[in-house]
């Protein structure tokens, strides 16, 4: 593998809080260590600076709440009105969310979304131009 040393970010780079705009790179059901269903996400969140940062986060039965509105921020209600979030429909999802940080108990900080925001006109715009930028605007023909 090559790379620019000069360009890779230290691992304990923190996104700062506020709101950004997000997409969901992966989704998976899962179990946690004391046994609560869960799911887990990676976001893909779009920085101010045109740059990337993917954020790992849980969301598990005890804070379904979260759910929820994550599942109103990507216009995909249905799937909370339905009492069925399948990961799989969720992949490729977008929407926007205030990130906040978290402690661990190790006592290195971490990023989280601390809400899901409702989605808005001029943010899904503003979204689809984000991820033109990063993966291009090619259509390849089958």
């Amino acid at each position: 593998m090559q790379f620019d040393p000069n360009t890779v970010k230290d691992a304990s780079w923190l996104v700062p809080e506020g709101e950004y705009d997000f997409e969901i790179v992966h989704a998976e059901d899962s179990v946690s260590n004391f046994g609560l269903q869960q799911m887990f996400f990676k976001f893909r969140v779009f920085l101010a600076d045109g740059n990337t940062a993917l954020i790992h986060q849980y969301i598990d039965e005890n804070h379904l709440y979260q759910l929820k509105h994550l599942c109103n921020s990507i216009g995909c209600i249905e799937f909370w009105n339905d009492g069925d979030c399948d990961p799989g429909d969720m992949f490729n999802k977008s929407g926007r969310g205030f990130l906040g940080t978290y402690d661990k108990k190790d006592g290195t900080k971490r990023n989280t979304f601390k809400r899901f925001l409702e989605p808005e006109e001029a943010s899904k715009k503003k979204l689809e131009d984000d991820i033109k930028k990063v993966e291009g605007d090619d259509d390849i023909p089958f």
